[in-house]
């Protein structure tokens, strides 16, 4: 029986509700100043994926680096 890693679950669990947060977020703040920009959204996301990574990635036994 396959044992269940419960910090990898907890990791993405923090990894998902920081990318939904950032990325519902960040077009709110940006509409305050009037429109929204797609790019401010996209480096958002993709800067939040990227921190992710490099913060929780140690929790998974099999990580892409």
């Amino acid at each position: 029986m396959k044992q269940l890693n419960f910090r990898a679950y907890f990791a993405e669990a923090i990894g998902t509700f920081a990318l939904v947060f950032v990325g519902t977020s960040t077009p709110v703040l940006t509409s305050v100043l009037g429109v929204v920009n797609p790019v401010a959204t996209a480096l958002a996301t993709g800067i939040t994926v990227m921190v992710m990574i490099y913060a929780l990635g140690r929790f998974y036994k099999f990580s892409s680096h």
